[in-house]
Parts: C-alpha cells; structure tokens; sequence
C-alpha cells in the first residue's frame, strides 16, 4: 500500500489530513507533548460540536482520555499525565471531578496570552526593521 502523503507536494497535490494547531500555542512556556495533545483536544472538540455534544450550558461535551492522549502522542502513560497537567497548570484547561476536564472559557487568559504574543511578535517585527535601517518612528509613520 502506497502513502500518498509522502508524495512531493505539487501544485495540484490535495490537503492531507492535519491537525488544527493554534498558533498561539507555539511560543509558550510548555513542552511539546501539552501543545499536540492541546490541538487533539482542540481538534476532538471540533468534532463533538459536529455531532452534537452540547450540554445545556453550551461547553461542548469532550471525551479524551489520558490513555487515548498516551496512544494518540506515542507516548507513555506518565508524559500524557504529565501533559494533561501542563496544561491544567497553564490555565488552558481545567478539571471538574465528576465531569472531566473542559478547554477553558477564562477570556482573560486568553486575552493576557494574546497580548504577551502580540508584544513578542511586534519586537521581534522591530527588530527585522531596524535591520533594515528603519527607525521606530519610521516604522511607526509606515504602519498608519
């Protein structure tokens, strides 16, 4: 059986499937497991809102084991505990004991995270200018 995914990848070449992973994961202070298993849950939670899963209070009902984390990142049952806990340190996700864990739904988390991505992309962009000769000012005048 032949891997079409592994073709070169040409003009006409169809999507593969992939895996939705939020950009604002990549610079935070999280090891790489929590990141994949953040875009599986992510990803899971675009499914389950597909098919319904929907409690009455709107969060999308998520199912996702740490044994199917473990199978899903090819790793041991200790590194997807430990990824599960990552992220529930980080704020990402939260726990609720008879219900499972949920994505979370604090806007301020999210916004302070936007807003730390936002600065550390906007020095490194200041960077690349003054590379090229351009003053903040200059930058400034050119970005209004």
């Amino acid at each position: 059986m032949q891997n079409h995914f592994l073709m070169p990848y040409k003009e006409d070449s169809g999507v593969p499937p992939y895996l939705p992973f939020p950009r604002f994961l990549i610079p935070l202070d999280l090891s790489n497991d929590a990141k994949v298993l953040y875009a599986l849950l992510f990803d899971r939670a675009g499914i389950s809102r597909e098919n319904g899963y929907i409690d009455p209070d709107g969060r999308i009902r998520l199912y996702f084991t740490v044994e199917e984390a473990k199978e899903k990142l090819h790793r041991s049952r200790q590194v997807a505990t430990r990824a599960f806990q990552e992220l529930e340190r980080s704020g990402l996700l939260y726990s609720q004991r008879t219900s499972g864990r949920f994505v979370t739904e604090d806007e301020q988390l999210i916004q302070s995270l936007q807003a730390s991505i936002a600065e550390k992309e906007i020095a490194e962009f200041l960077k690349k200018m003054e590379r090229y000769g351009l003053k903040k000012e200059d930058i400034i005048k050119l970005i209004r």
